[in-house]
């Protein structure tokens, strides 16, 4: 009976030793340190950019949290590219105890939405693993990052993905998801079928990245005006505007995008080219100046239109 006196005293002992501990931690957090440390290491990783880190702490149950986190390049360009509102991370310690194994669930919050998974190391602590749900992503933050393409688009982004990275390599090494553009527009910069933008009411595709090259599969379009449907590759470049894209695909013109024409010559020619229905078409060059070509029609059939709307 002594002996689980005993017991029950050092171990309480133990706990309240570990609380003062774990005290001790929630609020003296080296958080100058860790902040300079976290930045050291971003701009190492990514010599192009530089980030700046508002503050980071820790946070009950055991959150360890960034916050405000501006990316800029580095330019003389005052306002960042991007902002990161928030960066929280779990590490799953019960996961660590029973197998050793690294692994932690993540939550951002940017540009008005949020993006939340896990993420894994592997054992060999140069991989890791990770997958996640985005919701509610303005994309009209990003006017910064895009303004080189010299066009607005605008949207709500949602979609899940899973993936792998490299803790010190290239970063993303491979992605596959699902992706949804909501309540959106895309300006051009010519005239398209008579149109200075498109306003659509969803935009949608399969993605996945892999060798360096992105993969559209399944890409649908609606909008009051027409449907459509595309599948091609998006290269990346050092510059955004200068990515390339190659898509195929074909437009669903419906009754409203006809009447707007005011060209009945137009009309009739482009009823002619319909196939099933559908105005097949290939979109190709770089992101700033890409390309398209309506398989039948005329080159100068866009400049036919530009009056008719």
């Amino acid at each position: 009976m002594r002996f689980f006196k005993w017991l029950i005293k050092i171990s309480g002992y133990l706990l309240y030793t570990l609380a003062i501990l774990a005290f001790m931690l929630w609020y003296q957090f080296p958080a100058a340190a860790v902040k300079s440390r976290v930045e050291f290491e971003l701009h190492r990783l990514t010599p192009d950019l530089q980030w700046k880190i508002g503050s980071i702490g820790l946070v009950l149950p055991v959150d360890f949290r960034l916050i405000d986190i501006k990316i800029s390049t580095r330019s003389k360009q005052k306002e960042p590219l991007f902002i990161i509102k928030s960066l929280s991370l779990r590490p799953n310690l019960w996961a660590y105890l029973q197998d050793r194994k690294l692994s932690a669930g993540y939550r951002l919050g940017v540009l008005d939405g949020s993006v939340s998974g896990r993420l894994s190391l592997a054992d060999d602590h140069d991989s890791l693993r990770y997958d996640g749900n985005a919701i509610g992503i303005k994309i009209n933050g990003l006017k910064k990052t895009l303004q080189e393409l010299d066009r607005t688009v605008s949207g709500t982004l949602s979609g899940s993905f899973t993936g792998k990275g490299m803790v010190r390599g290239p970063g993303v090494v491979e992605l596959q998801g699902d992706v949804k553009l909501l309540k959106g527009t895309i300006s051009f910069q010519e005239p398209v079928l008579g149109m200075k933008q498109l306003a659509f009411n969803q935009m949608s595709s399969k993605v996945e990245y892999t060798s360096g090259v992105i993969h559209l599969a399944g890409g649908r379009v609606e909008s009051r005006l027409l449907a459509g449907e595309f599948s091609g590759t998006v290269k990346p470049a050092g510059s955004i505007a200068q990515s390339t894209l190659r898509l195929n695909g074909a437009l669903i013109p419906r009754p409203e995008f006809l009447t707007g024409l005011n060209d009945g010559s137009a009309v009739n020619q482009l009823k002619k080219q319909l196939k099933g229905g559908k105005l097949p078409f290939t979109l190709s060059g770089t992101l700033k100046e890409p390309g398209i070509v309506f398989t039948g029609l005329p080159t100068d059939f866009n400049q036919r239109l530009q009056g008719g709307r």
